[in-house]
């Protein structure tokens, strides 16, 4: 059975007991990190999905992963459902002061562009994963 992070074994090659996989840990052969399918619905690469909180939810839920309920139930959570609608969803930068102000997601944080660093798909790259 697959493991969260793949192993890589040097020369391009990778361990076949961890790789494939199908998790945003994963390190991929051409070095690229994680797997689009993770966050993106396969047949529509929508940015305005991924950035709704609930896309997080199926992977942070429950009494081992309670980020989507502890989201839903915050003041940011709040926010976020009663002006969904001034979210700017679809925007191309979607850069938090910028494209919107109403609440920050998941997104904002772990990926999302701000005014000094580019947008991650790297989950890793911004939040520790414990």
């Amino acid at each position: 059975m697959p493991r969260e992070q793949s192993e890589y074994l040097g020369d391009g090659k990778f361990d076949p007991d961890t790789w494939p996989n199908s998790d945003i840990g994963r390190i991929d052969p051409d070095a690229s990190k994680g797997t689009c399918v993770a966050c993106h619905v396969r047949h529509s690469f929508s940015v305005a999905l991924v950035r709704q909180p609930e896309n997080y939810g199926k992977c942070h839920l429950g009494p081992d992963h309670p980020q989507i309920e502890i989201y839903n139930e915050s003041k940011h959570g709040i926010q976020f459902h009663a002006n969904v609608a001034s979210m700017n969803l679809n925007s191309k930068t979607w850069i938090v002061g910028k494209d919107y102000s109403a609440a920050p997601t998941c997104a904002t944080c772990q990926m999302s562009a701000t005014s000094n660093q580019p947008v991650t798909c790297d989950a890793g790259d911004r939040i520790s994963l414990t």
